[in-house]
């Protein structure tokens, strides 16, 4: 928006044929406008365009926008992970 960037994605190429979307986020005041959904299916255009056999993502639990987002695009929910930590006191 003029100077201003709207949103960001972040595509890593993790092998000769998957790609992987790090992360898709946009500015506050410009949320619930298609930006991210946009952004995402041009990284999904752009792998297939170069032969790439399949692209992934993860989300926070929470973001129920996202999540949304990635199912209307196809992907398919995979068995989660657990992340874990031990803090030292």
């Amino acid at each position: 928006q003029g100077e201003d960037y709207m949103g960001i994605t972040e595509v890593f190429k993790y092998s000769d044929d998957y790609l992987y979307i790090e992360f898709t986020g946009t500015r506050p005041q410009y949320r619930r406008r298609g930006i991210a959904t946009a952004m995402k299916v041009l990284g999904m255009q752009w792998a297939k365009d170069n032969d790439f056999k399949s692209i992934g993502t993860t989300n926070d639990a929470i973001n129920e926008g996202m999540i949304a987002i990635n199912r209307k695009l196809g992907f398919i929910a995979k068995p989660a992970r657990l992340q874990i930590e031990k803090i030292f006191e």
